[in-house]
């Protein structure tokens, strides 16, 4: 049975591709808000990982938030927080505590469809029908901080999405206008670090087959030590490889993240810190370039003169995800905004480093 809290509590979940993160927030004293708890569960994108795994690590995310709570916030008689598996006990899979609003940003809820699939069963769990959008719409904090009546919002993380949003005159709320991205790993996800991955897999083979891979530079040498293979010759098959036992959609996931993980030794290679002890690479360097024009594309396509387009004069660029929170890629993705589709945006750009947690005090300010 859920609980009503000694104060009013507010719930936000950022459900990503590699993980979920729900953040519980309160008011204070003097009109602002805090965060008093989160917790984190594995990815809930809708549409690769389906509706009942997505379901379960909202739930399982949301308990482990609410587990973390201080003793003073929980309801005089508390139960603990259920388990996200599925129980014989319909009572069982009923969130312990009543939330006085909850704002759910998932990656791959990208139509109405997807929204009231979505909603019934998290409607049943926490009690109250959630806010549910794409996980890019918890960007738009800055937005509305600086007074930018429109903007894009960008997702860089695992995956990518750019959607376009403009404020609701009577809601004050930033909604949805336009989207460019978020196909996922199979059709799209174009300057994410999938596609990192994907594109300096393809460039380093390329470079092996045609006699200009130099196999002694660092950056070869740390690539093929990612993967675990001490040739090239062995790489394409190292990339297909699973564990044994792994298949379907467990193998499939497997697959995406590994060669999404590998970004990390592109961009360290690419954008060296002055303190690194190898030089930039050119091969690196031409993999990043090239997802950041993807990315740029994809932004400018938001944009006048293209149908829907928002005027870039009097919008601003939202980011979020640990890639586009990169100095270097952010840097790119801006000079390529404006050298190749002259495109600077008049309210400039913001990174949200914690999406869910300025969303959790969105919530509590406007409760």
């Amino acid at each position: 049975m859920a609980s009503t809290p000694p104060q009013k509590l507010y719930l936000c979940l950022d459900g990503g591709g590699t993980k979920t993160r729900a953040v519980i927030s309160r008011k204070i004293e003097g009109g602002g808000a805090e965060i008093v708890a989160e917790g984190l569960a594995a990815g809930s994108n809708l549409a690769e990982a389906g509706l009942t795994t997505c379901v379960q690590e909202l739930k399982l995310a949301t308990n482990r938030a609410i587990a973390a709570l201080p003793t003073e916030l929980l309801p005089s008689a508390f139960p603990p927080p259920t388990s996200s598996a599925p129980s014989s006990d319909p009572s069982a899979d009923v969130c312990p505590i009543l939330f006085e609003s909850i704002w759910v940003g998932l990656s791959g809820a990208d139509n109405p469809p997807d929204i009231v699939v979505l909603s019934r069963p998290l409607t049943t769990f926490y009690k109250t029908t959630p806010h549910i959008q794409n996980d890019a719409l918890l960007l738009s904090s800055p937005l509305l901080r600086v007074g930018a009546k429109t903007g894009v919002l960008v997702v860089g993380g695992t995956g990518s999405v750019c959607v376009s949003v403009q404020q609701d005159p009577t809601t004050g709320e930033m909604e949805a206008v336009s989207r460019r991205g978020g196909l996922g790993f199979l059709l799209g996800d174009e300057g994410s670090a999938f596609s990192f991955g994907r594109t300096s897999l393809r460039a380093f083979l390329y470079a092996y087959d045609d006699g200009t891979l130099d196999t002694e530079a660092p950056f070869s040498k740390a690539f093929l030590k990612y993967w675990g293979v001490d040739d090239v010759a062995e790489l394409l098959a190292k990339v297909y490889w699973l564990p044994e036992g792994m298949v379907g959609g467990e193998g499939e996931n497997y697959r995406k993240l590994k060669v999404a993980e590998s970004a990390r030794v592109v961009l360290a290679h690419a954008c060296p810190a002055t303190d690194a002890p190898f030089p930039a690479s050119d091969l690196a360097l031409s993999v990043v370039k090239s997802c950041a024009k993807e990315l740029a594309l994809d932004i400018s396509r938001l944009l006048l003169p293209y149908p829907k387009g928002l005027d870039p004069k009097t919008s601003m660029l939202g980011l979020g995800g640990s890639l586009v929170a990169q100095p270097g890629y952010q840097a790119l993705v801006l000079k390529s905004l404006k050298t190749d589709f002259g495109v600077v945006f008049g309210f400039g750009c913001e990174h949200v480093a914690d999406a869910a947690g300025d969303g959790a005090k969105v919530l509590a300010l406007k409760g």
